[in-house]
């Protein structure tokens, strides 16, 4: 029996021409590994452009699980957690802010509103 050369196909990346592997005849669409790559990143870029918040949600988590791993193995401790707005547990860098730097804070905009009220008060008298 004589066997049938595969058809030629285009590639959808490069549109050069190419023979399908044997096993891929119906289905291939790129001729090899280099554009297999393009045409994966562009439909990743496309799915995750579909899907925008979905995309940032995974993308924070595996960030999230990437840098916890990192302190486990630099042996830092975890970060403080907090209560975020829906009440969940959230991981926040930074403390509080503390009474006493609020109250020096207010002193500060008091004493800079004093003087500039001072100032327009002796420009009013000639």
């Amino acid at each position: 029996m004589k066997h049938s050369k595969a058809a030629r196909r285009r590639c959808t990346e490069c549109r050069h021409w190419f023979h399908p592997a044997a096993s891929a005849q119906a289905t291939q669409l790129v001729c090899g590994p280099d554009c297999r790559r393009k045409r994966d990143l562009a439909l990743a870029r496309r799915r995750r452009a579909r899907d925008l918040d979905r995309y940032r949600e995974n993308e924070q988590d595996r960030q999230h699980k990437c840098r916890e791993a990192r302190r486990r193995r630099a042996g830092i401790p975890p970060p403080p957690v907090r209560l975020g707005r829906e009440g969940a547990e959230v991981a926040d860098g930074h403390a509080p802010a503390s009474g006493a730097n609020q109250a020096q804070l207010q002193e500060k905009v008091l004493q800079s509103w004093d003087k500039v009220a001072a100032r327009s008060r002796d420009s009013l008298i000639l």
